[in-house]
């Protein structure tokens, strides 16, 4: 049998993307240097706050130093996204007063932050990220996902620029730091223009990957895999994610707590602009891992006397804090340490979510998710059950989660791409 192929797959996330450095401290150590946990893949895919992770892991930082020092660090945090003043823009302006405040941050301040935070790294071209690792390991292939401001359409920015899967466009080879940028620039709600890469008549401009609808970047990787005759039964996947909060309807559970609940109120003007803008970067139904599962042509939960039987799915794992309450015997419950005002904060906290409360808040709930108590924080599952938010295809916990991909790293893997 062919050796295994693994994929790292990370989503956007902002400050949430802590959750994704823990998570791989857990899984492996968190004093690993980060090129020796890169080279345990074959291919890394990352958009948004988990490029910044991926960056960080070329940088060597360990996953329990990336946590502390970028999206734990007051000063990192802020320097990233640094508030700008007012834009002058009518429509913006003219939206204001109805409480919707659109480009809040500087995408200059966060070029010139990323670009120090990855020091000796921050000026590497991505074909030449394979040059950092030394010869005893191996290095993987690498995809930064972003959205082309000016083509409209989505641009990878690739380490081997040779993929079978990449197209005949030949852009300049960008920095970490303009990939990263340019994966990390979120519009609307977040940062004031389109990230810039290049310079005169080679300048590109880029959105954050999540406009081409790769926030959850996995269906992406899956595909590169295939694109170069990897064998569809032996790639192994690890997808982490960075929260996502899951709600019922209001509608179907009149009788509920309102605040367990998700209202669906008519539709206006201002409530659409702020979901669009907003649901671009969220993946609540994470169809892109079910349908990476399904092109790996992996089983399908059976059904017995009509009731779907929950299973594993093999060679692929989720790691993704679902944020949801819980039902039991017929009622709507909170998660167990984030009762009353506590999870009004945890399902409403902002993705851009930067002070010291909210990062206290967002370790405690990976702590909490970690822990695994089924009345806590479960995991997200590959598939679930609506409006119950019962697990049928994936693991229910971070810890089945952890055992699995842990079985992943028995033995050592070859990179089978040459």
């Amino acid at each position: 049998m062919s050796n295994p192929f693994r994929i790292l797959s990370l989503d956007g996330g902002g400050p949430w993307s802590l959750i994704q450095a823990r998570t791989l401290a857990a899984i492996f150590r968190p004093d690993m240097p980060g090129r020796e946990l890169l080279s345990r893949f074959d291919l890394v895919i990352s958009n948004s706050g988990g490029a910044v992770v991926v960056a960080g892991l070329l940088a060597n930082m360990t996953a329990q130093s990336i946590e502390i020092d970028c999206f734990a660090n007051q000063v990192r945090l802020h320097e990233i996204f640094k508030k700008t003043t007012p834009t002058e823009d009518p429509a913006a302006a003219a939206l204001r007063p109805f409480g919707l405040e659109f480009y809040e941050y500087s995408t200059e301040a966060k070029f010139v932050a990323l670009h120090d935070l990855l020091g000796a790294v921050a000026e590497i071209r991505i074909p030449d990220l394979p040059s950092l690792f030394p010869s005893d390991l191996i290095a993987p292939k690498f995809i930064f996902t972003a959205f082309g401001y000016d083509r409209l359409r989505e641009q990878h920015f690739r380490s081997d620029v040779a993929s079978p899967a990449a197209s005949e466009t030949h852009d300049a080879p960008r920095t970490l730091t303009e990939a990263v940028h340019a994966s990390s620039t979120a519009p609307l709600l977040y940062f004031d223009a389109p990230a810039v890469a290049g310079t005169g008549p080679r300048q590109v401009r880029f959105w954050d990957g999540a406009v081409g609808g790769y926030n959850n970047p996995v269906l992406q990787g899956v595909a590169e895999a295939i694109a170069y005759g990897i064998p569809r039964e032996t790639i192994q996947v690890i997808s982490l994610g960075s929260g996502t909060v899951m709600r019922p309807l209001a509608s179907e559970f009149p009788d509920a707590d309102p605040s367990l609940v998700r209202a669906t109120p008519g539709y206006t003007l201002m409530g659409d602009l702020t979901k669009i803008a907003s649901a671009i970067l969220d993946d609540p139904p994470d169809a892109a891992s079910l349908h990476a599962y399904l092109l790996l042509g992996r089983p399908l939960p059976t059904r017995v006397g009509g009731v779907v039987q929950s299973q594993g799915a093999a060679g692929f794992v989720r790691f993704n804090p679902l944020i949801r309450p819980h039902l039991v015997n017929g009622v709507w419950q909170a998660p167990r340490n984030f009762q009353g005002a506590d999870w009004t904060t945890l399902s409403e906290l902002e993705l851009i979510c930067i002070e010291p409360a909210q990062i206290e808040l967002l370790q405690k709930l990976t702590a909490c998710w970690m822990a695994s108590d089924p009345l806590d924080i479960p995991n997200q599952p590959v598939r679930l059950t609506w409006p119950t938010f019962a697990c049928e295809l994936g693991n229910a916990s971070f810890v089945e989660a952890l055992a699995v991909a842990q079985g992943m790293f028995n033995a050592p893997a070859d990179n089978p791409v040459a």
